[in-house]
C-alpha cells in the first residue's frame, strides 16, 4: 500500500510542475534577462528529456519490483536536484537563463517517472 502513496505523490508533483512552474516560468526568464528562445528552448528540451527517458524508464521498470523502485527514487532525486537548480538560477548572474534550461532538462528527465507509474497500476498495485 505504500507504493500506492508514492505514486500518488509523484502524480501530485508533476501536477503542481504543469499548474505553478511551466504558467510563470516566461516572467521568471523576463526576470533574469533571458528571451522568448530561451523560454522555447526551456519548453522543448522538457520534453525532450521526458520523451527520451520514458521508454529507458519503463524498461528498467519492468524488471521487477526492486527496479521499480529504483525507478521512482532516482526520479524523486531528479526532481529535487532539478528543483534546487530551478530556485537558485537567479544566484548564476548572467548564466540564470540557461541554468533554468539546464534545470528544465533535469525535469523532463525526473517527469519520466510516469511511466514507472503506468507499470505500477497496470501490474495491480
Amino acid at each position: 500500500m505504500d507504493g500506492v502513496y508514492v505514486v500518488l505523490l509523484l502524480a501530485i508533483i508533476d501536477g503542481m510542475d504543469q499548474g505553478l512552474v511551466s504558467p510563470s516560468m516566461g516572467i521568471y526568464i523576463d526576470s533574469l534577462g533571458g528571451n522568448r528562445h530561451i523560454y522555447g528552448q526551456a519548453i522543448a528540451v522538457f520534453f525532450l528529456m521526458r520523451l527520451l527517458c520514458l521508454p529507458l524508464f519503463g524498461l528498467i521498470a519492468d524488471r521487477g519490483t526492486a527496479y521499480f523502485s529504483r525507478v521512482f527514487k532516482f526520479a524523486l532525486a531528479l526532481g529535487a536536484l532539478g528543483g534546487v537548480v530551478y530556485s537558485l538560477a537567479p544566484a548564476a548572474s548572467s548564466s540564470g537563463p540557461e541554468m533554468i534550461v539546464f534545470s528544465r532538462a533535469i525535469l523532463g528527465m525526473a517527469s519520466a517517472n510516469s511511466a514507472g507509474g503506468q507499470d505500477f497500476w497496470g501490474c495491480g498495485s
